[in-house]
């Protein structure tokens, strides 16, 4: 019984949406396409927070459905581009020779794939005329340091007691520094490029796990190449990682289009991450778009959506794209981080659409993106603010 009413509310909920998003196309708010004739990105991030308790334990049949679902809804809203974590934790929602099937999805890494998640969003995907980026994240193995689940014949078991990885309380994460690593990442790359017809390949904003992990290799590097401070060797590792990457997505399939979505904090990516947001948006074949995380409101008091949106687009000069990721799970809720905004998410319901808006007016703008999928399709995430900024915002696409 509550599954019919949780579906009755679903189908009052979308029509009740989609009244105001075709209502929202007579708006002068909506650009379907820019001056350029770029036809702009409406993308909503499908984690595997989103997808799990969905797909886990169920038969075939029954993920089918819920991918199908699932793609309709991003469909019926009007988004065309989805960006699905395929490699959360070192693992994979695909058929892979380099990572064992993701216990995300599968019951455990050494499960046999019964339904290739991936290839079969892909194809639903692209039924429906939408793009659908693969979402990795490179360095992470597990956010805790619980290895139980990790399988015995792992393509990198033997990297374990050695400095490629480092496990701590905090998590299990590869070293950015080690050769073996980055070729590991790099032929997954290549695995994902060349097996399936992607139409994107976006790195999280996760690179330097910590201050620890490279010690011996930077010690290793300035014995044999000279003086180089430990900050600039680990952003020169994080360089490699990101122009390796663009360049052998570019050598297979020159159409897929390779980016980042780094914190919209640029000092936090330079000093914590190690991400160097200024040089890889001055150069060339780096990056073909960037997906800051501008999870701030207009009141935020230390980072202000407008002035870190600007931020980002001044930094451009090459063509590289700018496509804000937008914090729609805040709505609702206290920006306990936002100083005198703290209220803003509570006392507002039209932050996104306005965040839409003005973003529209950014030189290099290519498009946005939602964080994320439950908060935009799960009832039981549906709050009064929510239910209003979603309305709102359906308005402008």
């Amino acid at each position: 019984m509550r599954k019919i009413i949780l579906s009755f509310l679903v189908f009052i909920v979308l029509s009740f949406c989609i009244f105001y998003l075709l209502k929202g196309k007579e708006t002068s708010d909506n650009v379907v396409i820019n001056e350029e004739g770029v036809i702009e990105t409406k993308a909503i991030f499908i984690s595997y927070i989103d997808y799990s308790s969905k797909l886990k334990g169920k038969s075939v049949e029954i993920k089918k459905e819920v991918i199908d679902n699932m793609v309709d809804n991003v469909s019926n809203s009007k988004l065309n581009t989805i960006i699905l974590q395929v490699r959360p934790f070192a693992d994979a929602i695909y058929k892979s020779i380099y990572f064992k099937p993701s216990t995300t999805v599968y019951e455990s890494e050494d499960s046999e794939i019964d339904l290739d998640v991936l290839e079969y969003f892909i194809k639903k995907s692209h039924d429906k005329k939408i793009k659908l980026y693969a979402w990795i994240n490179p360095y992470r193995i597990r956010s805790t340091n619980d290895k139980s689940t990790i399988s015995k014949s792992s393509y990198f078991n033997n990297f374990f007691n050695s400095t490629k990885i480092y496990e701590s309380e905090q998590g299990i994460y590869f070293n950015p520094a080690s050769k073996e690593v980055l070729d590991l990442i790099i032929n997954g790359i290549k695995e994902i490029v060349s097996n399936y017809d992607i139409d994107g390949i976006l790195y999280d904003d996760y690179f330097y796990p910590n201050k620890e992990i490279d010690k011996k290799e930077y010690d290793e590097y300035v014995s044999k190449n000279g003086n180089i401070t430990i900050e600039e060797y680990r952003i020169n590792n994080i360089n490699n990682l990101i122009k390796s990457t663009y360049d052998e997505i570019k050598i297979i399939k020159p159409n897929v289009l390779f980016g980042i979505s780094p914190s919209g904090n640029n000092i936090n990516n330079l000093n914590e991450e190690y991400l160097d947001v200024s040089f890889l948006l001055r150069n060339d074949k780096y990056l073909d778009f960037i997906m800051p995380q501008l999870y701030y409101g207009f009141l935020n008091s230390s980072k202000p959506f407008k002035s870190t949106l600007d931020e980002f687009d001044n930094l451009i000069n090459n063509g590289i794209g700018l496509i804000p990721a937008l914090a729609l799970y805040k709505s609702g809720t206290y920006d306990k981080y936002a100083l005198d905004g703290v209220n803003e998410w509570v006392d507002n319901t039209d932050i996104i659409r306005k965040q839409i808006v003005v973003s529209r007016s950014s030189k290099n703008y290519k498009g946005f993106s939602i964080y994320r999928y439950d908060y935009l399709f799960d009832l039981e995430k549906l709050n009064e603010n929510l239910e209003k900024e979603i309305v709102n915002f359906l308005q402008v696409i």
